[in-house]
């Protein structure tokens, strides 16, 4: 099934600086919201891990509005596109075509331009560097795409939606629970001192399961 939209690589490098500021506000909200279920654990003399959703809500009305404006950030991304993959880690995929296949370029919060690529089934431990004079302004002939324009097709299923935190009005039951420490310690390809791009062989196999712990929406317990 296509997606309903295949990006130009030149697109999604022009969605960058927008989805860096959504990237930063999702991670900064994470910790707010784990911040306020902490608080609330605390008062009660209970572990984390004991709060339930519908009690958070109840007893800290700005987690309510936390939630519902970092759900509308969530959508908002998979509205334009894209693919919200990781939070924690600042994963983003974009449905793109190669050679006729259907395939994901992958930018990470910090690189300064998307500058990888995976196939479907392969995931970010399968990124790759773009080919050489595939960058900004190109819509390279090995990038298989319509001449400069977006591709549009059957919608595919959703594949973050674990990661959304769910609007309280409509699924209070299913606030997400986070985990939270620095996102900078990840172990994920980065740009080069000179803003160029890395190619070493650990760099474009590096796993999300290697870094640090940072915000990440796991779904929470129901009561």
């Amino acid at each position: 099934m296509l997606p309903e939209k295949l990006f130009r690589i030149e697109d999604a490098n022009a969605a960058v600086p927008r989805l860096a500021l959504w990237i930063e506000r999702l991670q900064r909200g994470a910790l707010r919201l784990e911040a306020e279920m902490q608080a609330l654990a605390t008062a009660h003399g209970v572990a984390l891990e004991a709060i339930v959703t519908e009690h958070l809500l109840r007893e800290r009305p700005a987690a309510r509005v936390l939630v519902e404006e970092l759900d509308g950030i969530v959508r908002e991304i998979e509205e334009s596109g894209a693919h919200l993959k990781d939070v924690r880690l600042g994963l983003v995929d974009f449905p793109a075509e190669k050679d006729g296949e259907v395939v994901y370029l992958c930018w990470q919060f910090g690189e300064p331009e998307v500058a990888f690529w995976h196939r479907v089934e392969e995931g970010f431990a399968g990124r790759q560097p773009l080919p050489d004079g595939s960058g900004r302004s190109s819509c390279s002939r090995s990038w298989s795409l319509p001449p400069c324009s977006v591709h549009s097709g059957r919608r595919a299923a959703a594949t973050s939606s674990q990661l959304s935190f769910p609007a309280t009005t409509r699924s209070a039951r299913r606030l997400p629970r986070l985990r939270s420490a620095s996102v900078s310690s990840c172990a994920g390809p980065r740009a080069g001192p000179d803003g160029g791009r890395q190619r070493s062989s650990s760099s474009r196999s590096a796993s999300p399961r290697r870094c640090g712990r940072g915000p990440s929406f796991i779904p929470g317990r129901d009561s």
